[in-house]
């Protein structure tokens, strides 16, 4: 039984290099004269990652085929552009029991495939997350994979910028997105605000976010509302409170929005590095870092 291999790098890593993936291909190919393998190569450009709490998979865009059919992953090249999906590379791998050169688990990303994996992994509910190219996403809407409209934007992107709210493929096609970014697709979920939990320590404050009218971004930054509220369920501030952790943060902004079709409520992401000095409710704030400074230092 032919035993199939797959070394998988990135374009912009591949840029003026003398071995390119070909050339590694080629290589292990000959490495392993005599045995019954056959080796291919992608770019991560191929890849099309779908990761939600029910399923993980990723597959070539080129040929449809998952990764969990291969025998092996290789990942080379320079990863410093990439590392958010040299993470979820490793990620599957591991999850597939597939055995890969080099693992890049142990890698902090602040990138929104990134902390949708490790949402997964530690158990809290994430909207699907899709990272595809325009191109690959409009087949997965034709294809009935994916329903419009939904939320494309940069996986490492902060204040809701890079963010669109897709209602037809034609604006999808007529973005002008960054080319050197990574970009996901998330379902657009009905809801009324959403709402960042500010987590210190073993306390939390929450304030709700509303969006101005015509825009679907709860940003602060972007001119949205916002107001203290008590009346999140206390197992969403006790997951707020596992994934600060998880991340091995003491303080961190962790946002969670509220689905008004389903009643279900879902992780978007954690923020290392939230406001407590500006932005909304400063004093506020302000007594819930003093109390955590000063147990800090008892």
């Amino acid at each position: 039984m032919v035993k199939h291999i797959i070394v998988i790098g990135s374009r912009k890593s591949q840029q003026g290099e003398s071995e390119n993936l070909a050339d590694y291909a080629v290589y292990f190919q000959k490495a392993l004269i005599g045995e019954p393998v056959e080796v291919s190569h992608a770019l991560f450009d191929d890849l099309i990652i779908d990761v939600a709490p029910d399923r993980f998979d990723i597959t070539l865009a080129t040929t449809g085929k998952s990764l969990a059919d291969f025998a092996l992953i290789i990942i080379r090249g320079r990863l410093r552009y990439d590392t958010e999906i040299a993470y979820a590379l490793s990620s599957f791998a591991k999850e597939r029991n597939i055995p890969s050169f080099n693992t890049y688990l142990r890698h902090q990303s602040s990138s929104k495939l990134t902390q949708a994996l490790r949402f997964r992994e530690i158990g809290v509910p994430f909207p699907r997350t899709l990272l595809a190219d325009r191109v690959q996403v409009a087949d997965l809407v034709a294809a009935g994979k994916l329903e419009l409209p939904f939320i494309y934007k940069a996986a490492v992107g902060a204040h809701g910028n890079s963010n669109y709210l897709i209602r037809t493929i034609d604006q999808l096609a007529k973005l002008d997105i960054e080319a050197d970014k990574n970009f996901i697709a998330q379902p657009f979920i009905k809801n009324n605000g959403d709402y960042r939990i500010l987590v210190c320590g073993d306390e939390s404050l929450v304030i709700k976010r509303l969006a101005v009218s015509g825009s679907h971004l709860n940003n602060t930054s972007q001119g949205g509302q916002a107001e203290l509220v008590e009346a999140l369920p206390n197992h969403i501030i006790a997951d707020a409170h596992k994934i600060a952790r998880e991340f091995g943060m003491l303080v961190a902004g962790v946002d969670v929005l509220w689905d008004e079709t389903s009643g279900d409520y879902f992780f978007l992401e954690t923020n290392s590095q939230p406001q407590i000095k500006t932005g909304a409710f400063v004093e506020e704030k302000n007594q819930l870092v003093g109390r955590l400074l000063r147990n800090l230092l008892s």
